[in-house]
């Protein structure tokens, strides 16, 4: 028992060592440190507009960490150096649409039809309307490997009841699926369309392979930073 104890006074009593100039100790200790306040959580731009109305300019800034999070965090850390965030927005746990991924045809056609904006003026030309026209014409052909040149592809369509021709796939197309919080525009983007065999049989699957290199994600936060400069006046604004 006696030697447990001093065993329990070594662990709870860290011995210093000297080594030259520098002073060490064999143990590991960690400061207590007090709690931060409670972050509000909110889920759109709006609530995180009229939650600052309730918070002071002087000792606080709006950082837009990205297209899915914002937050009103304190000017000045805390004598441990944390920064407190008063207010939290982040995007709702909503799955999109599944980019990179080759999906059977009726799969894809909901997901673009649900998860993609719709253009105003209800062009039957625009690119949404190309892909959606794509995805419910195409029939259980294979799609012709002689003419994929690694940028374009062609595939059976059917046209009316049995006409069938084949149809060279746009390489590239400009869609705009939901990506970032409602309250702004949502930013498009090109992708790249290709089809791909994956039954025998069986009409091919598509898929969406995203082409813009991220690029959509700095336009989402200039346009959230443009929403909130103008919704939480008084505020400094670092994106």
């Amino acid at each position: 028992m006696e030697f447990l104890a001093e065993l329990k006074q070594q662990a709870l009593n860290p011995n210093q060592i000297a080594i030259g100039e520098r002073l060490y100790s064999d143990k590991s200790i960690s400061p207590i440190q007090a709690p931060l306040a409670e972050t509000l959580r909110v889920s759109t731009l709006d609530g995180f507009a009229k939650a600052t109305l309730t918070g002071n300019a002087e000792v606080s800034v709006i950082h837009v960490v990205g297209f899915s999070e914002v937050n009103l965090i304190a000017r000045k850390c805390d004598e441990w150096g944390r920064r407190a965030i008063a207010v939290k927005a982040g995007l709702p746990d909503v799955q999109g649409f599944e980019f990179g991924r080759f999906l059977d045809p009726e799969t894809f056609l909901i997901g673009v039809q649900a998860k993609f904006v719709e253009y105003a003026d209800d062009d039957p030309e625009d690119d949404k309307h190309y892909v959606l026209r794509i995805a419910s014409s195409i029939t259980a052909e294979d799609v012709s490997t002689s003419d994929d040149d690694g940028i374009s592809q062609k595939i059976a369509m059917r046209r009316g009841v049995s006409l069938k021709s084949g149809e060279t796939l746009r390489p590239r197309v400009k869609l705009t699926p939901f990506r970032t919080f409602r309250e702004i525009e949502q930013p498009a983007s090109e992708f790249v369309l290709r089809a791909k065999t994956i039954i025998a049989g069986q009409p091919p699957h598509l898929a969406l392979f995203e082409a813009d290199g991220g690029a959509w994600k700095l336009n989402a936060v200039a346009r959230i930073e443009s929403f909130v400069s103008n919704a939480c006046s008084g505020f400094a604004v670092i994106a």
